[in-house]
């Protein structure tokens, strides 16, 4: 059976792509909006929280976790509020005061240094590396971006540019993106971002 394998800002879902197919579980288009909110996702600290409540949700899929769910092609992906040049992110992080030094702290620590010692290793963390891989990937894409994200700053720079390199590549799969000035906070996630990714995804016959 083809799965789609879905996610949402950093939380990860696997559902049929074909929706008259879906059974079971991992039906999410027999939900609403308030149940997905409900769904349990896995935290950086490995422990479980709704999604409603969880400030950074995060579920780890490795390689291994999708051959073992039987997924061979995404049917669609959706980002919100992105980081897609991570090398160009530390930098920026020095925008965000005591808390961007501490951020460059910790990205010391899981990169193993600098942008300037370690290049390679911030390049390949962010999308834009990856640009000719994503553009023939065939897989359908829906980008959102804030102009006053006060935490992911200068989207202009990060999915602003990667939207419109990949644009460029004239990718395979459909791309679209949506843009507006909301603010970087779970109230925008839960009433504007999820619901409407769940309705492009078409997850939901009504959303």
């Amino acid at each position: 059976m083809r799965l789609r394998l879905i996610s949402f800002a950093r939380v990860v879902f696997l559902v049929p792509a074909a929706r008259a197919s879906a059974h079971g579980p991992q039906d999410l288009t027999r939900l609403s909006i308030e149940q997905l909110m409900q769904i349990d996702v896995t935290l950086a600290t490995r422990t479980l929280q709704p999604l409603a409540t969880a400030s950074t949700p995060i579920s780890i899929v490795t390689g291994d976790d999708i051959r073992r769910g039987g997924v061979s092609t995404l049917a669609g992906a959706v980002t919100f509020d992105s980081v897609t040049d991570f090398f160009r992110r530390y930098s920026d992080f020095a925008l965000l005061g005591a808390k961007g030094r501490r951020l460059q702290q910790l990205a010391w620590i899981e990169v193993g240094g600098t942008p300037t010692t370690n290049p390679r290793e911030y390049r390949i963390r962010g999308a834009q590396h990856w640009l000719d891989e994503i553009a023939h990937s065939g897989v359908p894409l829906q980008m959102w971006w804030s102009d006053a994200d006060e935490i992911v700053t200068g989207q202009e720079n990060q999915s602003g540019k990667f939207f419109a390199d990949l644009q460029a590549r004239q990718p395979r799969g459909r791309l679209e993106k949506v843009t507006g000035s909301w603010s970087h906070t779970a109230e925008s996630y839960r009433r504007l971002q999820l619901p409407g990714a769940v309705r492009w995804l078409e997850l939901l016959s009504e959303v």
